[in-house]
């Protein structure tokens, strides 16, 4: 298994030569970004990753950008930031399975306090987001498997995976990613983590890292993951661009197939359980299955 030596979010962003935003436009957006209340000392963890995003897409210039994973949509926003700033003719296509209407609760800072209220992702990015960042933006709403033939989408350049974080569900979203991607690609994912319900470390460090250069990206300064006990290793994103015939070697075009036949099974099956948790919403506490991904993550 190969040892990723980790690089610091900031010396990666300054090794791509980018002119950015200054800090505070970041801070500004990060408004619309996840924040934890019950860690009081850092409740943003991460926001440099908007700057990484930013960075990776003024440098490399894709045509099409393909987000799994939307959230708030701070991410999205970010690149779609370069794009409108670098005059890239293209489009961010981010998929998620709640729509953009769908009400959340959100935490948000105001006068240094953590404040809350009900809001949509279509509010936050009405509030806080420029039009033409907006008019970048291709949304989708389904679970990646059942949207990503319906979709019709272009071959991709950038994929940034932020999806369902269990083994299965991260190999069955970049999967599908290698089989979209155009002849050359570069992939950005989050969350190389050694948590046990996540399985973007265990993809990377036993399928991809042995045969293709990857930089572990740390974004997390203070080291909170690992003072909290929640990690023993390095927590950040990891970087590598390869081209699209050797990957589909690498795995297999008869294993891909076979992952992917095999995964959707798995996704009906949550989107069932999602139609039931609305129609029923006190199954939302109730645990059936290891592959529960429709509950919030939490640090």
């Amino acid at each position: 298994m190969p040892f990723l030596d980790p690089i610091k979010i900031e010396q990666l962003i300054n090794s791509l030569n980018i002119q950015v935003p200054s800090k505070e436009k970041f801070l500004q957006l990060t408004h619309i970004f996840p924040i934890y209340p019950q860690l009081e000392s850092n409740p943003v963890i991460n926001y440099e990753r908007g700057i990484l995003l930013y960075s990776l897409i003024a440098k490399y210039k894709p045509k099409n950008v393909l987000e799994i994973g939307t959230a708030e949509g701070y991410s999205t926003l970010c690149m779609a930031w370069a794009m409108n700033d670098s005059k890239i003719d293209g489009n961010i296509h981010t998929i998620d399975y709640k729509n953009h209407d769908y009400e959340f609760l959100h935490y948000y800072k105001e006068s240094e306090q953590i404040s809350q209220k009900i809001t949509t992702r279509r509010k936050l990015w009405k509030e806080f987001a420029e039009p033409a960042w907006i008019q970048k933006i291709h949304i989708i709403t389904g679970y990646v498997g059942q949207v990503i033939d319906k979709a019709e989408l272009p071959k991709i350049d950038f994929f940034y995976i932020d999806g369902p974080h269990f083994y299965s569900g991260v190999k069955h979203d970049f999967l599908s990613s290698l089989l979209m991607s155009s002849s050359n690609s570069t992939f950005l994912m989050d969350d190389y983590i050694d948590r046990p319900d996540f399985g973007v470390k265990k993809l990377i460090d036993k399928e991809i890292a042995d045969m293709f250069s990857v930089d572990l990206i740390k974004n997390d300064r203070s080291n909170l993951m690992q003072t909290l006990g929640i990690t023993k290793t390095d927590y950040g994103l990891c970087f590598f661009q390869g081209r699209k015939d050797e990957l589909i070697e690498h795995f297999g075009l008869t294993n891909i197939e076979k992952h992917l036949k095999n995964y959707r099974r798995t996704e009906k099956r949550l989107k069932l359980r999602d139609s039931l948790n609305k129609k029923i919403p006190i199954l939302k506490n109730i645990r059936f299955s290891k592959f529960n991904i429709l509950k919030p993550r939490k640090f």
